[in-house]
């Protein structure tokens, strides 16, 4: 009797028609016969999984509350319907850390009508290589909520994840990510649609709704992962941004130029790549609510379109896809009613973007993103090298096995030899042909073991100077050949205990140290200096130290003098004198440098203005800014400091600070290999402060004119 109930049972949830069959999930529970747990136990290709509306009502979703990970779709060629029912598939039962709802591993599938929610992971992701599925359709086809269209919000991980090498010709239409089923509810993801390791010739639309994801509407990450295109979508309100293409994804396409528009009559003009699709979106801040329309670039790159209607919201947006598939990020948006922007008077000639290159194609740059110290502390050093350094395209960087400050030292760790994880990440840098500048800041750990710390200030003893000197010739000689440039000293004038050296025992310990270091590494660059901010009162600390050192007859012996250039503003006290002097304070160091025998270069070295996503580890520094006039900050002082001559070294950059980290890649990427000119303009600009500028050469002989105000 229990068997003849069992085919009964199976029967009642399977019709077969020519070999492909219908498999009805007729239970809401998590196993069993006629759960949707079984079906895809059950499904071969070219079968249709289907809902009973009767279990799960088109008007009153039921819910599959999932306790482990569903069954992979492996078969190919399956059709999973929820059009006409209303299901929800909920992970929230699942305490591990990245349960995906749905995985698709296979070709030519199509997933209709879910409601997918709740998982640890992605609620659908497609990955290892397959291709032509179908996520979501229609939403006006079936008598569900959302008729083919699906529903992935409230997950972890991302609503819908496409990875791999080889995952190509996938389609994610119609679906709702991030949001409830009106669309207009909160219901975020980790970030809308992600597509990374490779995957390509993927379509992100038509009429998906992106929203309130707590990252990126869009990811496409990892520089195989290319012609993926982003059309006709609603994105919007997503926390971090709409969409943005990292580490070589899509090529990095730049977004178009919106340079003249009438929002009132609905004209809009400007540039984008040449021969590529350019869409019109309006939104209420910087992403793409509303899809207004598309048009065509011609072969210099320049477009324009005209909206039967006023634009829905106030400001204007734009992507362009090329011709090869690739998506761009979202253009910077256009406000107001209208604007007409003219450049150049009398320049007729059409306008082009600025060809970008990848992260990785940048070489030959003086700006230095970063400072790593302390090696020995636990960090992803291969992350840091990937996202942070690489990621910048600008190649130098400036790292120190000790801490560059006392305020940091752990002097439960040794200070040499360097550890084996730290040895090889050094060697992955010098691999990946990043200039390195090594700090040499030594807190004479071993030599002070077994009683106090070294003294608060430094090298006044032979004592003091001959263990520094044996640290030297350890951390060169190991080094050799991996590192071009030594820098003695961080911030020698900081009157802290065991970091402070009096400018007098500087200048001795430079003119004992250098000699060794042209003996053990003859063509590695010696950097001196690398003072504190030039803050409150000008005339002492780091510029007094400085002017005094570069006074002195051991700055002929140095490649390089680096002073630290902080965050002056005119928002704060302490930085005004600062802000409105620099340009002839520094001009004074470097005349003063170079009339005692001084033939090397100059480093600006760690431009930092923090925001509230980095706050001084330390306390003590009321100066943070908003994330975008931080950047603005960041973009105006590498500016500046290229234009007066000088290398550029930063401080505070992290790829989650996302503004700042974008306006300084593009500035790496954009001012390779460039060197300051004098160019004679005049301008035109309407603005009640100053208008500064700086002019570049590249090396063909092409010019680039910076313009900004206070």
């Amino acid at each position: 009797m229990k068997r003849m109930l069992l085919v009964s049972l199976i029967l009642l949830a399977t019709i077969v028609t020519c070999g492909a069959r219908e498999i009805i999930v007729t239970n809401t529970a998590d196993s069993g016969t006629g759960t949707l747990r079984w079906a895809l136990e059950m499904a071969r290709s070219g079968d249709a999984i289907t809902f009973d509306p009767d279990v799960f009502p088109p008007n009153n979703p039921a819910t599959i509350l999932v306790n482990n990970v569903l069954p992979s779709l492996t078969q190919g060629n399956l059709t999973i319907d929820a059009s006409n029912a209303g299901v929800i598939i909920n992970g929230s039962g699942i305490n591990e850390p990245y349960v995906w709802g749905l995985e698709v591993i296979s070709n030519r599938n199509n997933i209709y009508g879910l409601q997918v929610m709740n998982f640890s992971g992605a609620g659908i992701q497609v990955v290892w290589g397959s291709q032509y599925n179908m996520i979501g359709g229609d939403r006006s086809i079936g008598v569900g909520p959302l008729g083919q269209g699906n529903l992935c919000s409230g997950n972890a991980g991302p609503g819908i994840a496409i990875m791999d090498p080889g995952t190509s010709q996938n389609k994610v239409i119609g679906n709702l990510l991030g949001v409830d089923v009106t669309g207009s509810e909160p219901l975020g993801n980790g970030m809308g649609v992600f597509i990374q390791s490779g995957a390509s010739n993927n379509t992100i639309g038509p009429d998906n709704v992106i929203a309130y994801n707590r990252e990126h509407g869009i990811v496409v990450q990892g520089s195989t992962s290319l012609g993926n295109a982003i059309t006709q979508n609603s994105i919007h309100s997503n926390e971090w941004g709409g969409i943005e293409l990292l580490d070589g994804g899509n090529n990095e396409l730049p977004p178009p130029l919106i340079k003249s528009f009438d929002r009132i009559d609905g004209a809009v003009s400007g540039i984008a790549c040449p021969n590529g699709t350019v869409e019109i979106f309006s939104d209420s801040d910087n992403q793409g609510e509303h899809f207004e329309g598309a048009t065509l670039a011609d072969e210099t790159g320049a477009f324009h379109f005209v909206v039967e209607n006023a634009t829905a919201d106030q400001y204007l947006t734009a992507t362009a896809t090329s011709s090869t598939g690739n998506t761009s990020v979202f253009s910077q948006p256009a406000p107001g009613s209208g604007r007409e922007a003219v450049i150049q008077d009398g320049n007729t000639f059409p306008r082009e973007l600025v060809q970008d290159r990848s992260s990785q194609g940048a070489v030959g740059n003086q700006l230095t993103p970063g400072q790593w110290n302390g090696l020995w502390q636990p960090h992803d050093y291969d992350k840091i090298l990937e996202t942070e350094i690489l990621g910048l395209g600008s190649h130098p960087a400036r790292l120190a096995v000790n801490s560059f400050d006392s305020i940091s030292v752990n002097w439960l760790e040794p200070e040499w030899p360097v550890s084996d994880r730290s040895d090889t990440w050094i060697s992955a840098l010098a691999d990946n042909e990043i200039s390195i500048r090594y700090g040499l800041s030594f807190w004479d750990k071993a030599g002070y073991a077994a009683g106090d710390p070294a003294p608060c200030e430094r090298f006044t003893t032979e004592q003091d100077i001959e263990r520094y000197l044996e640290f030297v010739r350890n951390v060169v000689t190991h080094f050799a050949g991996r590192v071009d440039s030594f820098e003695l000293w961080n911030e020698p004038d900081v009157e802290r205990c065991w970091q402070y050296i009096p400018i007098e025992q500087y200048i001795e310990l430079v003119r004992r140290t250098v000699p060794l270091l042209r003996e053990l590494a003859p063509s590695a660059e010696v950097v001196i200096g690398s003072t504190t901010p030039f803050i409150e009162d000008i005339s002492c600390g780091g510029y007094e130290y400085l002017m005094a050192l570069v006074g002195s007859d051991v700055v002929a012996l140095a490649d390089a003098i680096a002073w630290h250039v902080g965050a002056p503003s005119p928002q704060f006290d302490d930085w005004r004198e600062v802000y409105e002097n620099y340009p002839a304070l520094t001009r004074m160091i470097a005349d003063t440098a170079q009339a005692n025998g001084f033939r090397g270069r100059f480093i600006a070295d760690e431009l930092n203005w923090r925001s509230t996503l980095n706050p001084h580890p330390y306390g003590g520094e009321p100066w943070a800014y908003t994330p975008i006039t931080a950047a603005k900050y960041y973009a105006r002082g590498t500016l500046m400091n290229l234009g007066l001559g000088f290398d550029i070294g930063f401080a505070g950059l992290s790829s989650f600070r996302e503004t700042v980290f974008k306006t300084v890649k593009n500035l790496c990427r954009t001012l390779e290999s460039v060197e300051a000119v004098q160019l004679a303009v005049e301008f035109n600009i309407e603005t009640d402060g100053p208008v500064a500028y700086c002019a570049f050469r590249y090396p063909n002989g092409d010019r680039m004119l910076a313009v900004w105000t206070d």
